[in-house]
This record gives structure tokens, sequence and C-alpha cells, in this order.
């Protein structure tokens, strides 16, 4: 009789752990909008400042990464808007980021086809940037240039386009 007893408790202790682990999963899982000020440790908001405009109303297209490995290949980008300008600048603010390094590119696509438009030299033809202002010498600027520290409760950065 003692050993189904100790049976039984073994059984038990196994159910609690496997109940208290899926209900840890779940939550991790859900993933319910918060406010600002309800913003765990791990997440933050990250507000992208795209100055430089100029006079065009023309949109402006920024992708956030959150990988060298996937560093302007926009399929891959974490992040993607297409914002409207109404000034020289465009603010915007992407709520429960989890924390870590994240780098951004933004330009503005003043012929509206989607895509930076470059001359046959490969030189971008409309207003570009990434954050920190990185610049490449001979292409984009690199993830490490570019990387930008995500920590709660909020980080911002700021691009200016040339």
């Amino acid at each position: 009789m003692g050993g189904e007893v100790e049976t039984m408790i073994m059984n038990s202790a196994r159910l609690t752990s496997l109940v208290v682990a899926l209900v840890v999963a779940g939550s991790r899982a859900a993933s319910w909008p918060q406010s600002p000020a309800a913003q765990s440790p791990s997440t933050a908001q990250l507000v992208v400042h795209v100055t430089g405009l100029g006079s065009s109303k023309a949109p402006v297209r920024i992708a956030v990464y959150n990988s060298e490995k996937t560093w302007l290949q926009l399929p891959s980008a974490r992040y993607i808007t297409i914002l409207d300008i109404e000034s020289g600048q465009v603010d915007w603010t992407i709520e429960d980021v989890a924390a870590g390094e994240y780098a951004v590119a933004a330009f503005q696509d003043r012929n509206g086809d989607g895509e930076l438009d470059r001359n046959f030299l490969g030189m971008p033809k409309e207003p570009y940037g990434f954050s920190n202002d990185a610049r490449g010498i001979f292409g984009p600027a690199s993830w490490t240039d570019a990387k930008v520290r995500v920590i709660a409760p909020m980080t911002e950065t700021t691009i200016e386009l040339q």
C-alpha cells in the first residue's frame, strides 16, 4: 500500500507540473494589447522619428529588423509601415516591442512605386536613411552601425533622410 501512495503522489506532482507548464506556455503565447503603463519590463515602445522629408508629400516606408541575418530583406522585417506625411517629419510608435537589438531602414517613395529607385550606378534616387543615421560607403549601412538597443519603457531613434 505504501508503494501505491508514493505512485499517486508522484503522479499528482507530475500532473501539477504539467498544468503549471501549460498555463505558463499559454500565457506566453497569448498576445494581449497592453497600454504603455502596463508593459512588462521585457517590452518597450519603439518610437521612430523620420526627418528630412522636405516639402514632398510622398509617403514614407519604414521597416524594422530584429536580426543581422535578415537585415534589409524586406519580407523578413519584424515591423513594416507606410506613413503619409503632413510636414517635414513623421513619427511611428510601435507598442510591445520585445527588448533587444533592432535596426531601422526608411525611404520616401516619391513616385509611389513601392521601391527605392536607383540610378544606373545603383545609387538611390529617393531620400533614404537608417537608424543612428548610419551610412554605408559603397552600399547600405551595416547592421552594426544601424542597430539600436530597445529597452523599456521607451526607446527613440531618429532617421534623417538624405
